[in-house]
């Protein structure tokens, strides 16, 4: 408020207090004057008068209550006035320089020069004081600015007197705004007014201030004000750091939390929220149990609050549980926070969940396995296919040698029997390694399902129930059709091995569409329209360290005797060769579910039926046989000349296209090894046929380690074939020829 106009002792103002100290007014007589007027401020007095007649002296301590006093009130708005002040005294105020700042009674003049030496006591003590403080007039210039000023602004006291206040504080660099609201505070007509100020320094960086300005009146008339500016700079810095700490923590991707010693959470940050699924008023107040998973025993819990107990820092991977239920994998940091005495107050966690990082790196690392011992697995049954083939052929030979009765033909017969049960495995190890030759064409999935169903129910049983429901809508894929009727029957005898005690076995098909999020997880497949089909049971389901395995060539839980391990094996090696995936979902007591994933083909019109094989006899023809194999190579070139052709043998690709120059107008068709040192079968083939293009071209593969080498149109002969097969082969590669041995020569 205003303060009121100067009054005597005998007339004060409204609600004025006055009070009339005597003697020397100093440490002694302060106490006792400041405890009557913190009672009178108290019970809300307008003006502060003391009556000086009865004062005597005044020293240091005396000045510093004056200007503490002075100060207090004029920064309320509370006038505060000296009365009948005495010579002595008024020395003591002048000598000190007070006289600007220490309101007395009108009228009373002021000694320019006693004449008597002052002590400067008073100025030491105003020259001590911390904060700044600022005389104005009524225009805003400076009168009286005591040294924390003059340090604080950077200014001496001579740059200080007689400036605009305002204009120092606004600088050069305040825009209008800035220096209409600096005005606003200096020239403020009623009560004290707050304001921050960013101030440019001389020579220094800006300082941060907070202002407090308060009018003085006289008269009921506004003269000038004064200002107090405290150096904030230190602060600012301080709270600007913890507001972008804040904002940081706020904005950061990893989960932060923070909690008592007792583990009960005191913040969290909005990445808290979306992980964990609670909100920030749901989680404080929780203990972090709360998102305990189960997954972790209790040692593990009690070697981490004993590490943090110690006051170290706990690193490591947690698997907790969100809100509604799911669990979830985060790499967690987990530090102690230290007070300034250096004792540990609280614990910060910044966690980051790594959920899909390692599903990610366990489906790398599975693929990666499953890959490795495909690779070995098709090297084992590349090799085991050539000596299968010589074993099957040559014991067809000696067969063919024994007469009727003859007691060696049951033991020949039983070589060639389990040399075809042989290549039945092999067969399985080339499904499962994904490099077994196949005969695609369009099949509409559902049709090849319900040709199967007689079959599927007799190897089931009848204590097993079969329901099928194939979609319309699901298109053809692009596939081998014994391929896919061998993934359908290991499924379903996968399934009926996990109810002996019966069930129910649920085969699905449907045209779904796979975006790049489920196909990036799943691995190497293309995006689109896919056809599914879900084979499910209501067995006895498989925990978690099973499914990581089912895939693996010759893993079974099954009894000793009871099965090779293979069945699933080459269920995975089929999909994944027909470019799908398969995915399982099963948990103990819930059965299981196997989706597989093939990519759908555009419709097209069906195919014409291709022409029945001719008899398997040669009438001459001459055939360029290339094989690495010995055995297999002699095997091949009995049978063709058994047959009636003319047979060209080469061990290697760079001889088979030797003999080809040296004899090229003799060849009607050559017959290749796919996989041969110095050349393979392909490129062989492409030599040929820039030679002599239409050549009949022939492949022999028991192996092929790079299915997408390209075979360049030619057909192939599965290994171990037999007898049989190949010339069948032979004669319809022939015979599908329009030109014969010259052409292109």
């Amino acid at each position: 408020m205003n303060p009121a106009s100067p009054q005597t002792a005998s007339s004060p103002p409204p609600r004025a207090e006055v009070f009339r100290p005597q003697g020397t007014f100093n440490a002694k007589a302060v106490p006792a004057l400041a405890r009557a007027i913190e009672a009178a401020e108290a019970q809300g007095a307008q003006a502060i008068h003391l009556d000086f007649a009865a004062v005597t002296d005044i020293d240091s301590r005396g000045l510093g209550a004056l200007v503490g006093w002075h100060r207090h009130f004029t920064l309320l708005g509370t006038e505060f006035r000296l009365l009948r002040v005495g010579h002595r005294v008024r020395r003591a105020i002048e000598t000190c320089n007070l006289h600007r700042v220490l309101q007395v009674e009108s009228g009373a003049p002021w000694a320019a020069d006693s004449g008597e030496p002052g002590e400067d006591l008073a100025l030491q003590i105003v020259a001590r004081l911390d904060e700044a403080l600022l005389r104005l007039d009524a225009e805003g210039s400076i009168l009286l600015a005591n040294p924390a000023s003059e340090r604080l602004l950077g200014r001496s006291e001579t740059e200080l007197l007689g400036q605009p206040l305002d204009t120092i504080l606004a600088g050069d660099t305040a825009d209008a705004d800035e220096r209409q609201a600096i005005r606003l505070l200096l020239h403020a007509e009623d009560g004290p007014t707050r304001r921050h100020l960013t101030v440019p320094r001389p020579g220094g960086d800006p300082v941060h201030l907070q202002a407090l300005a308060a009018p003085v009146c006289a008269d009921g008339h506004r003269v000038g004000s004064v200002v107090g500016l405290l150096d904030v700079t230190e602060l600012w810095r301080t709270e600007s750091e913890r507001a972008r700490l804040a904002t940081a923590i706020e904005q950061a991707a990893e989960a932060v939390v923070i909690t008592g010693l007792d583990g009960i959470i005191q913040y969290v940050n909005p990445a808290f929220e979306r992980v964990t699924g609670y909100s920030r008023h749901e989680a404080i107040g929780l203990h972090t149990r709360v998102l305990k998973s189960g997954q972790h025993d209790e040692a593990f819990y009690r070697e981490m609050w004993q590490t943090l107990t110690r006051g170290e820092v706990w690193t490591g991977q947690l698997v907790n549980r969100r809100k509604d239920g799911t669990l979830y994998t985060e790499e967690a940091t987990i530090s102690p926070v230290r007070d300034s005495h250096g004792r540990v107050v609280n614990f910060v966690a910044v966690k980051r969940d790594v959920t899909r990082e390692i599903e990610i790196e366990t489906a790398l690392r599975q693929s990666q396995k499953m890959e490795a011992t495909g690779r070995l697995a098709g090297g084992v049954a590349h090799d085991f296919n050539n000596l299968l083939l010589a074993m099957h052929g040559h014991a067809e030979f000696a067969l063919e040698s024994l007469e009727p009765g003859h007691p060696a033909r049951d033991d020949v017969q039983q070589v060639i029997e389990v040399a075809g049960r042989a290549a039945a495995l092999t067969k399985q190890l080339l499904a499962f390694s994904r490099r077994q030759t196949l005969n695609s064409v369009e099949l509409d999935v559902g049709a090849v399902i319900s040709n199967l169903v007689k079959m599927l129910q007799r190897l089931i049983g009848e204590n097993i129930r079969l329901d099928i429901a194939c979609d319309p809508a699901a298109g053809p894929v692009r596939a081998d059709q014994s391929q896919i009727e061998q993934v359908i029957l290991n499924l379903v005898v996968n399934a009926r091995d996990a109810m002996p005690h019966g069930g129910r076995i649920r085969i699905r098909t449907k045209a779904v569409h796979l975006g790049e999020k489920f196909c990036q997880q799943v691995g190497d497949m293309a995006h689109g329209p896919h056809v599914l089909i879900t084979v499910s049971d209501t067995g006895q389901g498989m925990e978690a360290e099973t499914l990581r395995h089912i895939f693996e060539p010759f893993f079974t839980t099954k009894a000793p005797g009871k099965g090779t391990g293979l069945g699933l094996a080459t269920v995975y090696g089929i999909v994944r060769q027909h470019r799908g995936t398969i995915v399982v979902q099963s948990r103990p007591g819930e059965g299981a579910t196997f989706s597989l994933y093939l990519p759908m083909a555009a419709r097209t019109l069906p195919s014409g039926v291709p022409p029945a094989p001719a008899p398997p006899r040669g009438g001459g023809e001459t055939i360029l046989l290339a094989e690495d194999d010995e055995s297999v190579r002699l095997l091949a070139v009995r049978s063709l000349e058994a047959a009636g052709y003319r047979v060209l043998a080469a061990k290697t690709g760079a001889e088979a296209v030797a003999l080809f120059e040296s004899r090229r107008g003799e060849v009607d068709l050559a017959l290749l090894d796919r996989v041969m040192p110095e050349l393979s079968g392909a490129q062989v083939c492409a030599h040929l046929r820039e030679r002599r293009p239409g050549l009949p071209v022939i492949f022999s593969t028991g192996y092929n380690p790079d299915d997408t080498q390209p075979g360049n149109g030619a057909p192939s002969l599965q290994k171990p074939y037999t007898r049989d097969e190949l010339l069948r082969q032979v004669r319809a590669a022939l015979d599908g020829n329009e030109g014969g041995a010259g052409d292109g020569a």
